[in-house]
């Protein structure tokens, strides 16, 4: 008995550290305080943070770290999650791609809450299932019920999707993002970082895969 009691107390402690760790790392970043900070001790934000919140495709240990601040309602961000995809099936154990959100919310009313409804795919495991619907449906996303649709269109848990939607519970990790791209002067979407070399607006297969084999030949 006194061991199973010590099994349940390690279970729960672990899993508070757990959800402490989400939390902290879930919260909008205070980008006037962090920038001050940084100034204080002369450092400026040059390259961009990846936490356990943030997507990811590929392992921890990839030679190649591909990191693409973007918006599913920009076409051009389409073209380059393509491109990414594409260049990951050449060098699968290479690359890790790891996913920003910086909607473009003057462009698209729906960019922000669509980049919301991701990580409440995410919530139920299937994030890149539902970015890869969102892209697919890209021209004629306008609304909420659109979100919806999505959400059917990849079996989530419909109820567990509309309650994440209306409480905005994954809201903070979309505007953590927002605002890390803010700081590091990012322009537009798509950004995409090449181990922390930036590159702005949609690169093509070729280009990409050129940037990908020439860090590989530098690092084999």
């Amino acid at each position: 008995m006194p061991h199973t009691w010590l099994a349940f107390s390690t279970f729960g402690l672990l899993t508070i550290i757990v959800l402490s760790i989400l939390y902290v790392q879930s919260r909008p970043l205070d980008l006037d305080a962090y920038l001050q900070e940084q100034e204080e001790h002369g450092n400026t934000l040059t390259k961009p943070t990846v936490t356990i919140i943030n997507p990811s495709l590929g392992s921890v240990e990839a030679t190649v770290t591909l990191i693409m601040f973007a918006d599913f309602t920009c076409y051009p961000c389409k073209q380059l999650a393509e491109s990414v995809l594409a260049v990951m099936k050449t060098y699968p154990q290479d690359i890790r791609f790891v996913w920003k959100d910086m909607p473009q919310y003057e462009a698209s009313s729906v960019a922000t809450q669509a980049a919301v409804a991701a990580h409440c795919a995410d919530r139920q495991g299937k994030f890149w299932e539902y970015a890869d619907a969102l892209f697919a449906q890209q021209t004629t996303l306008d609304s909420a019920d659109d979100l919806l649709t999505v959400a059917h269109t990849v079996s989530l848990d419909v109820d567990r999707f509309t309650s994440c939607m209306e409480t905005q519970d994954t809201f903070p990790i979309v505007e953590r993002d927002y605002e890390e791209g803010q700081a590091l002067n990012l322009l537009a979407s798509p950004t995409l970082f090449i181990n922390n070399t930036s590159y702005t607006g949609a690169l093509s297969t070729d280009q990409l895969l050129s940037y990908v084999e020439e860090i590989l030949a530098i690092n084999p």
